[in-house]
C-alpha cells in the first residue's frame, strides 16, 4: 500500500489527529444537509439541519411483516433519502464486497463478510473527512450516496455482530437476517423507540449484495474515484486491532472486578477501585500501561495512512476510559 507520508516529511505533513477525532462521526452533514447520525446527532445539529430544510418527518411504521416495529415511530425522510440513493448504495455495497472477498474468499455468504464489509461502509466517511489530501469538507459536500451507506452499515455491523456472537460465522441470507434484527429487536433503537424505516424487503436485498457482491454493479460504483481501497483496509484493519486490544483490557477488569467483587460497577470504577488496591496496583498499571501503548502506536499508523503527522503527545488514562 502507497504510504502518503513516505515522501513529506513531519514537518511538511498536516497536524495528526487524536483517535477521538479520527474515529468518530459526530454532526457532520452531507451534500443534501442531511446529518449522517440524523436522530442521533447534537439537538443544535438537528435544529440547524431543520433550518436548512431538511425534512425530518416520522410516521407510525406499517410493516407488520416484523411485528418488533409495527406501529412504532419511524424516520421516513431518511428511507426516502435512502431509497433516492439505492441504486449507487447498492453498487457501493458491491465495490466493497468485492475488494474484500478479493482478499477472503472463503467469507463469500458467511456472516464474516457482512460484519466486515458493514464495518467498511461504516468507517468510509471517517478516512474522507479526515485524510491530508484532499478531505471532503465535514459539512454539506459527502455525496448523499456516501451517507446512506453510512447509515446502513452502521446497522447492519451492529446487527452482524450481535448474530455472529450468537450463530458463528455461519453461512446465511438476507431473509435470515431480517428475521434474527426482528426477534432480537434489532430494528428498535431502544433510547428513542424509532425503528428501521426500510421496508424488510429492501433490508434483505441489502444484505444479499453485501454477503456476496451480486445484486450491485461494482464497476458502476463512484466509489473509487473517491478512495483507495487499500488505505480504506488498512484504516479498517488498524480500526480492527485497536478494538480487539481494547476488548482484551475490558476482560481484564471484569476479571478484577469479579476478584474484588465489586457487583455492577462499571469500568471506570473498576479501574479507580483496583488503582487504590495494593495488590492490584502493579498488574493494573502493566495492563494499562500495555494498552495505552498499544492504542499509541495505532495512533500514529491512522496518522500516517490519513497522510498526517505523529499526533504527538502520547494517549493518558483518560483516553483509555473513553475507549472503553
Amino acid at each position: 500500500m502507497h504510504d502518503p507520508a513516505s515522501s513529506k516529511s513531519a514537518t511538511e505533513m498536516p497536524p495528526g489527529l487524536r483517535l477521538s477525532e479520527m474515529l468518530t462521526i459526530q454532526d457532520q452533514s452531507d451534500d443534501t444537509n442531511r446529518l449522517l447520525l440524523e436522530d442521533s446527532a447534537s439537538k443544535k445539529a438537528r435544529r440547524k439541519a431543520t433550518d436548512l430544510g431538511v425534512a425530518m418527518k416520522t410516521e407510525r411504521c406499517p410493516y407488520d411483516d416484523t411485528p418488533s416495529r409495527y406501529g412504532r415511530p419511524m424516520n421516513v425522510s431518511a428511507y426516502q433519502a435512502l431509497r433516492h440513493d439505492l441504486t449507487a448504495v447498492l453498487d457501493g455495497f458491491a465495490w466493497l464486497t468485492s475488494r474484500y472477498l478479493a482478499l477472503d474468499p472463503a467469507a463469500r455468504g458467511n456472516l464474516r463478510c457482512l460484519v466486515v464489509v458493514g464495518k467498511l461502509g461504516v468507517t468510509l466517511p471517517l478516512l474522507l473527512f479526515h485524510r491530508a489530501e484532499d478531505p471532503v469538507p465535514s459539512y454539506g459536500s459527502l455525496p448523499s450516496y456516501i451517507a446512506s451507506l453510512f447509515k446502513a452499515s452502521r446497522g447492519l455491523f451492529s446487527l452482524s455482530v450481535a448474530m455472529m456472537n450468537s450463530a458463528g460465522a455461519v453461512t446465511t441470507t438476507g431473509a435470515d437476517v431480517v428475521r434474527f434484527a426482528d426477534e432480537h429487536r434489532h430494528l428498535v433503537r431502544p433510547e428513542t423507540q424509532r425503528v428501521c424505516a426500510a421496508p424488510s424487503k429492501l433490508i434483505a436485498r441489502t444484505v444479499d449484495v453485501v454477503l456476496s457482491g451480486e445484486g450491485g454493479d461494482a464497476g458502476r460504483s463512484g466509489l473509487p474515484e473517491l478512495v483507495e481501497f487499500d488505505a480504506l483496509w488498512e484504516f479498517f484493519r488498524l480500526e480492527a486491532a485497536l478494538s480487539d486490544g481494547c476488548d482484551r483490557y475490558r476482560l481484564f477488569l471484569e476479571e478484577l472486578g469479579r476478584r474484588m467483587s465489586v457487583g455492577g460497577m462499571d469500568s471506570g470504577g473498576v479501574f479507580v477501585k483496583a488503582a487504590q488496591h495494593p495488590a492490584l496496583q502493579r498488574p493494573l498499571r502493566e495492563a494499562t500501561d500495555g494498552l495505552l501503548g498499544h492504542a499509541t502506536a495505532i495512533q500514529t499508523r491512522l496518522n500516517r495512512v490519513l497522510g498526517r503527522a505523529d499526533a504527538g503527545k502520547p494517549l493518558g488514562v483518560d483516553d483509555v476510559l473513553q475507549m472503553l
